[in-house]
């Protein structure tokens, strides 16, 4: 059976000039810039619209579990199969 989201830990550059992902860093942690100030949520704005355009799901499938007002982020994305995110998240950071 496959399964169904999975948690990802996220380092956030805030009020880059377009939304990307930018590579993995040593400890597997997935480097992300969005446009979003880091203001009254604006970065976790970004963030979670981002990845629910990406991934073509609605932005209440992906959940910010800790790091709230922090650059590292753990979130939980739902929805969608965890190869699903493996696979595009493996074309996008070669």
């Amino acid at each position: 059976m496959t399964e169904i989201g999975m948690t990802l830990n996220v380092r956030v550059q805030p009020s880059a000039k377009k939304d990307e992902i930018t590579g993995w860093m040593d400890d597997g942690t997935l480097k992300v810039k969005v446009r979003g100030k880091p203001l009254e949520g604006k970065a976790n704005e970004s963030l979670v619209k981002f990845f629910s355009e990406i991934f073509d799901i609605p932005r209440n499938n992906i959940e910010i579990l800790s790091g709230d007002k922090s650059r590292n982020k753990h979130l939980k994305i739902s929805g969608i199969s965890k190869e699903t995110i493996d696979k595009y998240l493996e074309s996008q950071t070669r």
